[in-house]
């Protein structure tokens, strides 16, 4: 009986010694967290498994820092557009009616800031074209502030030049 015993305990432990017997603290700590709700893991947050394409077109991030989420009834759409090939024939023909307003400056656009809600009711591809042409004007601000600041750079070398020369012709 006494061999069966410990046989049964050597294969508890994977065929090592038993376990070290918990220490006040530790049986402290598990009796607290016995009758707490255990928190699941949520798909693509800190686990290592992909996020799922659900989760990551749900949202758009635009550079002044603003996220736009789509619409839940958007998002059901979007994954029955998928799965029918007919229906995705259709849903094209629709966007080929709608009116899409591409003579229209980005900058004339609706602002993220300002209009949230209208975001929220735009389709997918005007959303997109929204933050492209944000991704554009940002560019294009930081290319003409790299600019002014080389025209401060040689502003800057042309007083000191003047600075030295003024200095040589006095001494």
């Amino acid at each position: 009986m006494l061999a069966n015993r410990k046989k049964a305990e050597a294969r508890k432990t994977g065929g090592g010694p038993p376990p070290a017997a918990l220490t006040e603290a530790e049986e402290m700590a598990l009796s607290q967290q016995s009758m707490r709700p255990v928190a699941e893991g949520i798909p693509g947050g800190s686990s290592s498994d992909p996020p799922t394409p659900q989760y990551r077109s749900a949202f758009i991030r635009v550079p002044d820092g603003v996220i736009a989420l789509l619409e839940p009834d958007a998002l059901t759409n979007l994954h029955a557009i998928e799965d029918d090939g007919e229906t995705l024939s259709a849903a094209f023909d629709r966007e080929e009616e709608r009116p899409i307003e591409d003579e229209i400056e980005f900058n004339e656009r609706p602002s993220t800031s300002s209009s949230t809600s209208q975001l929220t009711s735009l389709p997918v591809k005007e959303l997109y074209k929204i933050y492209l042409g944000k991704q554009i004007n940002k560019a294009d601000l930081e290319m003409d502030h790299i600019r002014q600041k080389m025209q401060k750079d040689a502003l800057e070398i042309q007083i000191l030049e003047h600075k030295l020369k003024e200095i040589k012709k006095s001494s």
